[in-house]
């Protein structure tokens, strides 16, 4: 079919658009820009939705690759910002996600002609609750990643007594993106958790093990410690401001090492390009 063809290479390009539309929107303070980038970032996010759909109609649920997993860790990373927009109204926070959905859907364009499907056993509904609720954490700690970056910048300013210069007077206020923060932890680490533990019941199930030395199993239980600590911290020793974002952001560090080295160059059940054993 030409439109699986087309729309692939129509939302890589809007992507890139909005990416560069936002960060030079941002950075020259310029509204017309701002409002460009969130209309190609819902156009390149409404192009990735019709992606999906086309390629699940084509090869149903049973014959996806990993390259359509990652495309649906993109559309989940977009998912948050646009969410996150309409919630707050922050095009700051697009600048965040929007480099980020980028960077993945590329990658799954550059799987598309180095897999094959995945078998049969990763198509049930323990790993497909794993894979959405995982995805869906992810683009909240690319958020909350995102957040932190910006209060850690107006937190500098504010602390030097340094007047706001350029694209600072535009961002959000340090409670404001502490509330992010708070929201984040609050729906991310539940469907972490989930994620986590659909995971090794996916595993007993496929594998005969919960735990099998996988390095990804060590990785993503360290991001979930982490991510434990975080929303401890918060929810029962009252948390706020600096400490939380600096630790938003080592979670999702972790998490993107994971996702690069981890699944790109390491030998693991998740790599995105041999077979799981």
């Amino acid at each position: 079919m030409i439109l699986p063809e087309l729309l692939p290479v129509l939302a890589i390009h809007l992507y890139a658009l909005g990416t560069a539309a936002v960060v030079a929107g941002i950075l020259a303070r310029n509204e017309w820009l701002k409002r460009a980038a969130l209309v190609l970032t819902v156009l390149a996010f409404t192009t990735h939705t019709l992606l999906l759909i086309a390629t699940f109609m084509d090869d149903g649920f049973t014959g996806l690759t990993r390259s359509v997993y990652v495309q649906l860790l993109a559309w989940c990373i977009t998912l948050s910002g646009l969410v996150a927009w309409l919630r707050w109204r922050y095009e700051a926070l697009l600048l965040t996600v929007a480099p980020f959905s980028l960077l993945t859907f590329l990658i799954a364009l550059l799987l598309r002609h180095a897999e094959t499907p995945l078998p049969p056993v990763l198509s049930g509904m323990t790993f497909t609750i794993h894979i959405a609720a995982i995805f869906i954490s992810i683009g909240l700690m690319a958020l909350a990643f995102g957040a932190g970056v910006l209060f850690l910048i107006q937190a500098k300013s504010i602390k030097s007594k340094s007047k706001l210069a350029g694209f600072q007077k535009d961002l959000p206020a340090l409670s404001a993106l502490d509330k992010i923060n708070a929201f984040t932890t609050t729906v991310g680490f539940p469907l972490f958790t989930a994620g986590v533990l659909f995971g090794f019941i996916s595993a007993r199930i496929n594998w005969g093990t919960i735990l099998s030395g996988d390095p990804k199993e060590f990785i993503s239980l360290v991001v979930w410690g982490l991510y434990a600590w975080l929303f401890h911290q918060r929810f029962t020793q009252g948390w706020q401001g600096r400490k939380p974002a600096i630790l938003a952001i080592w979670i999702f560090t972790v998490c993107a090492f994971s996702l690069i080295v981890v699944n790109l160059f390491m030998t693991t059940h998740h790599s995105f390009l041999t077979t799981p054993r």
